[in-house]
């Protein structure tokens, strides 16, 4: 009798540990998701900006084609990319050639003057500096997740419904360097 009553409860409290387990790991996972939804808001509003910002400059940089041709391939990419890695590839590939295209700017005064330009530099900017903290907030949620499905016993629940690592959203070490301008 005190057997079977023992029995009964520790098998109560075993399942109701996998569901508060199972639980928060699914927690853990929606904040993920939901962080990378803010970064895709922040990733739209960029490439919204980006084609009016390369028409703004067409016409004072007729021999700087390849910059703005790199930064507009890389954004046609990140827009028909569904897979998440190669998204945020080509995410790496406009962050740099941004630097790049403010850079080259510097050499046309009368550019620099337009206040078109000057606008759409400015909320560039400010999309980017949301993008930053957009990224490290998903690398928290990416690396607090991570860490619930490894840690014991939350890795016995994890393994047992197949959740598995999410990537980090880094940047590559080429985008980490100062970008070389030469005018």
């Amino acid at each position: 009798m005190v057997t079977t009553i023992f029995l009964l409860c520790f098998s109560i409290f075993l399942c109701l540990s996998i569901i508060l387990i199972y639980n928060s790991i699914i927690k853990q996972k929606l904040y993920c998701e939901n962080a990378w939804s803010d970064i895709d808001v922040h990733l739209k509003k960029r490439h919204e900006m980006i084609p009016n910002l390369v028409n703004c400059i067409k016409g004072y940089l007729k021999h700087e084609e390849l910059t703005l041709r790199a930064l507009v391939e890389a954004r046609n990419m990140a827009l028909t990319n569904s897979f998440l890695q190669n998204k945020m590839i080509a995410e790496n590939q406009i962050s740099e050639a941004i630097p790049r295209l403010f850079g080259i700017s510097e050499a046309y005064p009368d550019l620099k003057a337009n206040t078109l330009f000057l606008d759409l530099q400015k909320n560039l900017t400010d999309v980017e500096n949301d993008l930053g903290q957009a990224r490290r907030f998903y690398n928290a949620c990416v690396r607090d997740y991570n860490s619930d499905i490894q840690i014991f016993p939350k890795n016995i629940i994890s393994s047992l419904f197949k959740f598995t690592e999410k990537d980090f959203f880094l940047i590559d070490i080429e985008s980490k360097a100062m970008p070389k301008v030469d005018l």
